[in-house]
């Protein structure tokens, strides 16, 4: 894919309310505050700008890291792509769904569960359910297992669920409690699962 990066003076996120003084960019409202820090992109292959966000973008006061990470993941897709700004501690999984055309790039930075994280069900570090035709690159997802529990225990680093059309590249699930991926393929009426350690 050729892109070619650019940076908007003035970004247009829509038509929207003035009196809240948002808009509205593919079903996801963005203050118009953030509007002149939100870099687009023009991606060559399809013909259209990308808007790139970033975590910081979506940062309130009081925030945990889980918090500000999981708004920012809700904001993906539908030509809105999204980059890491820095390394991640996280107590609990963050979850990537029902999302579609986007590009997530970790600028090779690392989320971690959190020191004493539950292993188990919710104890992945990115769970990815029901997205489409969607790439994740550099990126590094550490279970944190000497630190959680030292026993081999359910909780895949990374999880894909229900998923098609999708690209890992220069992804990483290090350090799990159990295998680093778990890759779901949805079939009627029964799932089967695929682990990769």
């Amino acid at each position: 894919m050729h892109v070619k990066p650019f940076r908007a003076e003035h970004t247009s996120v829509g038509s929207g309310n003035p009196a809240t003084q948002e808009g509205q960019t593919c079903g996801v409202s963005i203050p118009r505050s953030l509007a002149s820090s939100i870099v687009l992109r023009y991606d060559a292959t399809k013909g259209i700008p990308a808007q790139m966000i970033r975590p910081t973008d979506f940062r309130q006061r009081g925030d945990t890291s889980l918090q500000l990470l999981q708004r920012f993941l809700d904001a993906l897709g539908n030509g809105i792509d999204g980059e890491l700004d820095g390394d991640y501690v996280v107590p609990s999984q963050l979850l990537l769904r029902w999302k579609s055309n986007f590009t997530l790039n970790g600028n090779g930075y690392r989320i971690t569960l959190a020191d004493g994280a539950a292993t188990g069900w919710g104890g992945s570090a990115l769970y990815v359910v029901g997205c489409h035709d969607f790439l994740i690159v550099d990126m590094i997802c550490d279970g944190n297992r000497d630190k959680r529990i030292p026993a081999e225990d359910p909780a895949h680093v990374i999880v894909v669920d229900k998923c098609h059309r999708w690209t890992f590249r220069n992804v990483q699930a290090v350090n799990g409690t159990c295998d680093g991926f778990l890759i779901y393929a949805a079939s009627k009426p029964q799932s089967r699962a695929v682990a990769l350690a």
